[in-house]
């Protein structure tokens, strides 16, 4: 077994939280996972996961080996950017969540061309409004509406988003129309609330990047 998988497979299961998430993200099956594990622990003679039926966490032997193990892998990913020809052609797995309107309006109309260009991508999204973790549900970047939460994201702005206060001719003939920023208190409202990083936030399940 390539010992750079197997640090791979180890970081993966590590940030997931589990070998059960990490074999989901990495699309392979979980006894799989667990070899590999096992094989990295026997191979450094320690042990690195304290497992339970619900959740594994790392030892202090396994965190050091995680620390270790990003800066392994972060020098590989360069060695591999600088060696790598220029019209070398791109692939791999994009995973994207974005909120559905935007993706309706914004991304759907652009895919056809991005895919065209690059026949080997293959890109998941996953079109919904709720806030998801990029680590812990395996993806790599989401586009979002609201303030950045976590501070180990970083995220660029999009576009900015502009919003207004409507309301149905038939409600402002029974409640009347409010003249002033304080009469809205006396008003009801539908309202709906989506709080995740900034517009573009991408993280990667090793390091912290901008697209």
């Amino acid at each position: 077994m390539n010992q750079l998988e197997e640090l791979s497979v180890f970081v993966r299961v590590a940030e997931a939280g589990g070998i059960g998430k990490a074999a989901d993200q990495l699309g392979i099956a979980k006894s799989a996972v667990s070899r590999r594990l096992a094989e990295l622990e026997k191979r450094l003679g320690v042990q690195l996961l304290s497992r339970t039926t619900r959740k594994s966490s790392l030892t202090e032997e396994g965190q050091r080996c995680y620390e270790h193990a990003l800066r392994v892998l972060d020098v590989v990913s360069e060695f591999n950017a600088a060696v790598a020809q220029e019209d070398q052609e791109i692939s791999g797995r994009i995973r994207i969540s974005t909120p559905n309107s935007f993706a309706i309006n914004h991304l759907l109309p652009v895919i056809d061309q991005f895919l065209r260009q690059y026949p080997s991508i293959r890109l998941d999204m996953d079109m919904s409004d709720g806030y998801v973790d990029l680590i812990e549900s395996g993806f790599d970047l989401a586009i979002r509406i609201g303030d950045l939460r976590d501070s180990s994201y970083q995220a660029r702005q999009l576009a900015p988003i502009k919003t207004c206060l409507a309301a149905s001719p038939a409600y402002l003939d029974e409640h009347g129309r409010p003249e002033s920023i304080e009469e809205l208190n006396q008003h009801s409202f539908c309202t709906t609330a989506t709080w995740a990083p900034l517009p573009l936030s991408l993280k990667t399940n090793r390091a912290s990047c901008t697209a």
